[in-house]
């Protein structure tokens, strides 16, 4: 989805832009926050990484009795979604995805929220939204990754992240051919 706002920042800094991104983000939360505590959510997971010059969230993932701190210190959860057969896909209904962590209830609550709010919508989908506000690179060079925990009755997010790094140490050895023979 393209954002329409955003084309419009090509005059702002690079921390201006972000800023407003993150901004964006905050205002798209905080409006799909009242519909997934309604739902009985305790806190909303979504797991990324990413290298190169390029990053992925997936699906977010959601918790009604357990917090992140105690229970849900886990890897995220993959399913199918779509089908695969004779050189073809097709998309399995959300009500259908076979899923442990409510992926497709925060799924259809978003696709819903978008649906009716979409003259004002320029904010990317929710597992997006909530890598916006991470602050350090996971997606350039040797890349990054972990889990954005949004916990929803504190309204508070927590990254539980890695960068990726490659370092070099300069070494010198001197051999004398005669010493070693």
């Amino acid at each position: 989805m393209e954002n329409n706002t955003l084309k419009q920042t090509n005059h702002l800094s690079w921390q201006e832009t972000l800023d407003l991104r993150r901004s964006e983000s905050a205002k798209y939360l905080s409006e799909l926050r009242p519909l997934f505590m309604k739902e009985g959510f305790k806190c909303i997971v979504i797991h990324y990484d990413g290298g190169g010059d390029s990053g992925e969230s997936y699906d977010a993932e959601g918790f009604k009795h357990m917090r992140h701190d105690t229970d849900n210190n886990s890897q995220q959860e993959h399913f199918e979604q779509r089908l695969w057969g004779q050189g073809k896909s097709s998309q399995i209904p959300i009500d259908e995805w076979k899923c442990t962590r409510y992926q497709n209830v925060i799924k259809k609550i978003e696709v819903e929220f978008r649906t009716n709010n979409v003259t004002e919508l320029t904010t990317p989908e929710l597992s997006y939204a909530l890598t916006e506000l991470i602050d350090y690179d996971w997606y350039n060079n040797e890349g990054g990754g972990g889990r954005v925990i949004w916990e929803l009755e504190d309204n508070k997010v927590i990254v539980d992240g890695y960068q990726t790094f490659y370092d070099s140490t300069e070494i010198e050895e001197k051999y004398s051919l005669d010493e070693v023979v």
